[in-house]
């Protein structure tokens, strides 16, 4: 908690990925748990935090993501089974899988066992599938794990993040619980229908009993296949990227109507702080302050818009000769979010449309990191000044985006 603390009080923007709620606080400009069960978690946080939970925002490798998800029919009975316990499995939990498979006495299945190199128990593994009826193989470090999901009927495996990998390949699946903090997801896989749990302690008599069940009924896996597709669409990383990001920001000039709006931003007491001129705005100053703005050729003013058309930020140059002064300020409710550093190299290209050869500076209270982060991000480069009150950035850069 201290070390995220001190991160953000350097003006860093700061994503924490968490999945076991187990620090006394949170804080992050982002906080980001992409399991099912991630509401249930009593987070503390810090208030102005943009909390990014559950299936929503999973993250898949794009090798998924590229991947054709199956289009074919449920078959009545699962031949084809995926068995991925983790790289280690290091109470061997796949021997007795394998035990329970061949109490089926079923001759006709085809099991593929993904395992990894640091497996301690690949020798016994070897041994148990030259016993084993119909065909299995051992793959070691597996590199086609899109292709081999899309190949099973079934999927055994363990209770973590392969889970949503599963749900997105439309791969119906039992769940096995190996370590206490798959206890959440587990719980959530069972709850909405997307899988058979087994602990993994369960005896071998236990196994087959459950894997009996849901390899012969057909209706029941294409329900949890369903299920899945509607759990994991594969647009979770594209919604934390956005987040990052702030991809959706939009450009237009400022209107007479934007006044009062544009008036509780900056008296908000947060935009005050960094502010050169700290005091409360009455109405009456701000309105004739807005009007000369309006009516001024020499400033470009615009409000910038989210994809839904609510506004979230300004951003103003005064010309000044062959120089314009930046302002910029961010909603109240949508700080944190990146969206100043969007807001700048937006405004700075549309600075170049209007006044080609006409410099950008911004003038930044020497306390106020965050702000002078933004301009570092957009583009600007520091220059010098022999007031001390604040310090200056200068963009030239007349390609921004």
């Amino acid at each position: 908690s201290a070390y995220q603390k001190a991160v953000r009080q350097s003006g860093r923007r700061t994503l924490v990925v968490d999945d076991v709620c187990n620090r006394t606080e949170y804080n992050a400009t982002i906080l980001l748990n992409q399991n099912a069960d991630a509401m249930k978690y009593d987070y503390i946080i810090n208030p102005d935090i943009l909390s990014l939970l559950g299936t929503r925002y999973t993250l898949l490798r794009k090798e998924f993501i590229n991947f054709p998800r199956r289009e074919a029919p449920v078959p009545a009975d699962a031949k084809n089974i995926l068995v991925t316990l983790g790289g280690a499995d290091p109470d061997n939990v796949t021997s007795r899988i394998f035990e329970g498979l061949t109490q089926l006495n079923t001759t006709d299945l085809h099991v593929k066992v993904i395992a990894g190199a640091a497996n301690p128990h690949l020798p016994e593994l070897q041994e148990q599938i030259r016993r084993m009826p119909g065909t299995t193989d051992l793959i070691i470090n597996a590199s086609n794990m899109p292709r081999l999901m899309a190949w099973a009927d079934l999927a055994i495996s363990g209770a973590g993040s392969t889970c949503w990998e599963l749900c997105f390949m439309s791969v119906p699946m039992v769940a096995v619980v190996l370590a206490d903090n798959q206890q959440g997801i587990a719980w959530t896989l069972a709850n909405q229908g997307l899988a058979t749990l087994l602990d993994a302690s369960a005896n071998v008599k236990d196994i087959a009993t459950a894997l009996k069940a849901v390899m012969s009924d057909g209706k029941r896996r294409e329900a949890m296949a369903a299920q899945g597709r509607k759990m994991i669409d594969g647009h979770g990383a594209l919604r934390v990227a956005n987040a990052l990001y702030a991809t959706g920001i939009r450009l237009r000039n400022v209107r007479e109507d934007d006044c009062q709006t544009l008036l509780d931003w900056r008296n908000d007491p947060n935009v005050q702080a960094r502010s050169f001129t700290s005091d409360v705005i009455s109405q009456e100053e701000h309105q004739r302050w807005f009007r000369d703005k309006l009516a001024n050729p020499n400033c470009l003013f615009f409000i910038g818009e989210d994809e839904a058309g609510t506004p979230v930020a300004q951003i103003r140059f005064d010309r000044e000769y062959n120089y314009a002064v930046v302002s910029i300020s961010v909603a109240p409710a949508m700080q944190n979010r990146s969206i100043g550093t969007v807001m700048v190299r937006l405004g700075c290209a549309a600075l170049a449309k209007k006044w080609r050869d006409v410099r950008a500076l911004a003038r930044v209270k020497p306390n106020n990191p965050a702000s002078a982060a933004i301009f570092r991000k957009a583009g600007f480069s520091q220059s010098q000044t022999p007031d001390k009150e604040y310090l200056q950035f200068e963009w030239m850069d007349k390609n921004a985006k």
